[in-house]
């Protein structure tokens, strides 16, 4: 029988600048334990900021959560969605990761707007923040996984 599946996405800022270096650690370490525990995602960062989807049973998911909400490296931990799913979107990827620049990420359909929505002061809500419902934030999740990951 297969474990019921969820999908969270946030946003977040880093607390200081991360080298490319940094970033690799980050992504070397989020690697390894997602394989450990069944977990598959996106990290996206941009200018300081980031943008992950996270998928998997949530036995596993919501402990990485709170992890992730006391992690010192980042600061404005913003749930965007929560859903369940029967299928990953990211399974092939213990963390596909991407690091775009501001320009490249107006190129991407409402991810500007969704980006700029969170810098306002979004709060952390279960689900969608109501500037963006859910089909936003989906939308959002395929024009990265078609651009970035084919």
């Amino acid at each position: 029988m297969n474990e019921p599946l969820i999908q969270l996405a946030y946003v977040s800022q880093a607390t200081a600048p991360l080298d490319d270096v940094q970033l690799l650690e980050i992504l070397n370490i989020s690697r390894k334990n997602n394989e450990q525990d069944a977990i598959t995602g996106f990290l996206m960062h941009c200018d300081g900021n980031f943008f992950q989807v996270i998928e998997g049973p949530s036995e596993t998911i919501n402990p990485l959560y709170d992890r992730l909400l006391k992690d010192v490296r980042h600061h404005q931990v913003t749930k965007v969605m929560l859903r369940n799913i029967e299928q990953r979107i990211f399974g092939k990827w213990s963390m596909a990761f991407r690091s775009i620049a501001i320009k490249e990420s107006e190129a991407i359909p409402g991810f500007s707007d969704f980006l700029n929505g969170y810098l306002a002061g979004m709060s952390d809500v279960p689900g969608a923040h109501p500037e963006f419902i859910e089909s936003d934030v989906l939308g959002i999740i395929r024009s990265l996984r078609e651009r970035f990951l084919g």
